[in-house]
């Protein structure tokens, strides 16, 4: 299964700080470790990317987190965890992907 969390960097129209859009970010990645069904994922295997999008017609600095594991993920409780990370960092969504084919 292939998981894809997608975040935007503002608050509002006003940018996270450095230190807390990296904190962000890296709470998203550990949520989606910690749901992972494989005991072996690594965080290594989770992949940041750093891209420049917009939400409501409001330019921003974005991230995916993405990461593939066979075994997939525990997506109630993920789900649960993104909703709780949303409301720690003031955001009004995350985006999160989910598929299971690899070709």
């Amino acid at each position: 299964m292939y998981i894809q969390a997608n975040i935007g960097r503002n608050v509002n129209d006003t940018p996270m700080t450095d230190e807390r859009w990296d904190t962000f970010a890296g709470s998203v990645a550990f949520a989606i470790y910690a749901n992972a069904n494989d005991v072996t994922l690594d965080m290594l295997d989770i992949e940041i990317h750093n891209g420049t999008g917009s939400f409501e017609g409001i330019s921003e600095d974005s991230r995916h987190i993405s990461v593939y594991s066979e075994a997939g993920f525990d997506l109630d409780n993920l789900r649960d965890d993104l909703r709780e990370i949303k409301g720690w960092f003031d955001q009004e969504a995350i985006a999160l992907i989910v598929g299971s084919e690899l070709i």
